[in-house]
């Protein structure tokens, strides 16, 4: 994905949650530690780097904090790719702490396309959520209900699918880069950014269903549409 400047309106949403104590019209150090988790499978271990304004004079419980889930179908992709980085960098230059997560890619060496069961898609899904609860839980030890959670295709699922399937507790907002999900019929109030690029195709869980139950194709829809989408299927 590129990432042109959408760190903004992403800026623009946490800002609107709390006062960074920063005076951004000062260039600012972007400082970062890692921080090992533990998966929601309580054996996989994992990591996060979170990144703050060395500068800040705030401290945690003080502060917004923005949890980011890379991208990469649920088989591929690193919290560590230069993109990711100076995504996280870019927000934290302002004062606002982030935090980017692994989690389980339990379809590595499977893919995530036609020739995946929409089951098989869901499990993947599921499990990249539990994990970002897992993460989520590690850092509301310090940090106050000024959390908001997202991520990018890929990770933009597993937030949303938190956020509004399995409703987490704690979140004041979620921001979806290129991300999808089911429809749900349960009705939540959670603030919502969402958008998606023009340098990638709308993924096939967006595409018109007949029942909003089968938002998730199937591997037969899927193999019938593929034929007219040349694009990445995460």
């Amino acid at each position: 994905m590129i990432w042109p400047n959408c760190y903004l309106p992403v800026l623009a949403l946490v800002s609107l949650l709390h006062s960074t104590g920063h005076d951004s019209s000062k260039a600012a150090t972007v400082q970062h530690r890692t921080i090992d988790f533990v998966a929601a499978d309580e054996t996989t271990k994992l990591q996060m780097d979170l990144y703050s304004c060395a500068e800040s004079k705030a401290g945690p419980a003080a502060k917004s904090l923005f949890i980011f889930a890379h991208g990469g179908g649920f088989f591929a992709g690193s919290r560590q790719h230069p993109l990711n980085v100076k995504f996280c960098e870019a927000i934290a230059s302002q004062g606002i702490d982030v935090a980017c997560i692994d989690y389980r890619l339990t379809q590595r060496g499977k893919g995530f396309g036609c020739g995946v069961s929409s089951e098989a898609k869901r499990l993947a899904i599921d499990a990249a959520a539990a994990d970002f609860e897992q993460a989520l839980e590690t850092l509301q030890v310090d940090y106050s209900r000024r959390i908001v959670i997202g991520g990018s295709s890929a990770g933009g699922h597993a937030a949303l699918h938190s956020a509004y399937h399995r409703r987490v507790d704690g979140v004041a907002g979620v921001i979806s880069l290129s991300g999808a999900m089911e429809p749900t019929d349960q009705v939540h109030d959670l603030p919502l950014l969402a958008f998606h690029g023009t340098c990638k195709e709308l993924p096939l869980a967006l595409l018109p269903r007949p029942h909003p139950g089968l938002a998730l194709p199937s591997t037969t829809d899927c193999e019938s549409q593929c034929a007219n989408h040349s694009g990445s299927l995460e």
